[in-house]
């Protein structure tokens, strides 16, 4: 809900604090992180940026001598769950204000959602139906859509 801020990580304590109360991105560096799951492995080979000599399966790390990969707070969680490291080193930490989307914005979309359930197969309302359904989903996607692209082609 807020313009990002980027702060310099100085303790453990900073850092799970950070965790806790906001919005978080940041860039993790493990070194010799192994799964403690067997079967389900979290961390997909393709977000890493840096991965050495490593083990993965079916596009999953598994383990690796050194990774360096993007993460948020709750991915971060979920790691932190389900992969065991030697060491960790965060960088490049971006937080941003945890807050609830603006009333208008919400009371919208209730509206918009009512009429997709409540006009579906109603003769003679099949554009109005039609139209509540598009504009759902055009808000689900407009929030959920990742802006961020490596690259971009026309």
């Amino acid at each position: 809900m807020t313009k990002g801020e980027h702060i310099r990580i100085t303790s453990k304590e900073e850092f799970y604090r950070n965790l806790k109360y906001y919005a978080c991105m940041f860039d993790v560096e493990f070194i010799n992180i192994e799964d403690t799951f067997i079967y389900d492995h979290y961390i997909s080979s393709s977000r890493c940026s840096v991965k050495e000599k490593y083990t993965a399966d079916n596009g999953r790390i598994v383990r690796a001598d050194r990774l360096v990969l993007t993460v948020t707070e709750n991915d971060f969680a979920i790691i932190r769950r389900s992969y065991k490291w030697e060491s960790m080193t965060i960088y490049n930490f971006w937080r941003y204000k945890k807050d609830y989307l603006p009333t208008n914005l919400v009371k919208s979309i209730l509206k918009l959602y009512s009429d997709k359930t409540t006009l579906k197969g109603i003769e003679g309302k099949e554009a109005e139906y039609l139209n509540s359904k598009e504009m759902v989903n055009a808000c689900y996607g407009m929030m959920v859509t990742d802006i961020v692209r490596k690259e971009i082609g026309y």
